[in-house]
């Protein structure tokens, strides 16, 4: 019976082990994402959201500016027009 204990002690700790790694490689790869989305240093960007593939209902848009602020309306959705331009 000690044997069967430690053995189920031991498929415990792996699968802890297992759920914090898998957690670990999510945030990791979510943090790359966010940081993906913003423009270089030294950019500025605009992006324009539509209901549609039309993009004749303009439904959001997202701006980043020079002094990397983020400002948002609406919502996002994936008819995107976008436009990145340097800082003056």
């Amino acid at each position: 019976m000690p044997g069967r204990l430690l053995s189920l002690n031991h498929y415990r700790r792996t699968l802890i082990a297992l759920a914090v790694l898998l957690t670990l490689l999510a945030l990791s790869f979510l943090a790359q994402t966010a940081r993906a989305n913003f423009p270089p240093p030294g950019y500025q960007e605009v992006r324009y959201f539509y209901s549609d593939a039309s993009k004749t209902q303009q439904v959001g848009w997202w701006f980043f500016d020079c002094q990397q602020e983020l400002h948002t309306w609406g919502y996002q959705t994936g008819y995107i027009d976008q436009r990145r331009d340097p800082c003056e």
